[in-house]
């Protein structure tokens, strides 16, 4: 057996995660969940960095009205749309 050693490039994973394909895939989650949630829920993209060079898109999908809220806090609706269930 051969020893096999693998080094990511981090500055390109860093830029993949960043990039337009990925920004659609995330966007397309987070727009499917929203869908399936209904009224009174709001999806949208941000820049995250929890390290200074490494960014990322992420979505995020937010109940904006108190009712959407309370049912959210009791049924984990955001949760179970975007898992599909």
């Amino acid at each position: 057996m051969s020893k096999v050693k693998i080094e990511l490039d981090h500055n390109a994973v860093a830029a993949f995660l960043c990039s337009e394909p990925v920004e659609s895939m995330v966007k397309g989650y987070a727009d499917r969940a929203v869908q399936r949630l209904g009224t009174g829920h709001k999806a949208y993209i941000i820049t995250w960095t929890r390290y200074p060079k490494m960014r990322r898109k992420v979505a995020i999908v937010k109940a904006k009205t108190k009712k959407a809220q309370r049912a959210n806090l009791r049924d984990n609706t955001i949760l179970k749309a975007v898992l599909g269930k």
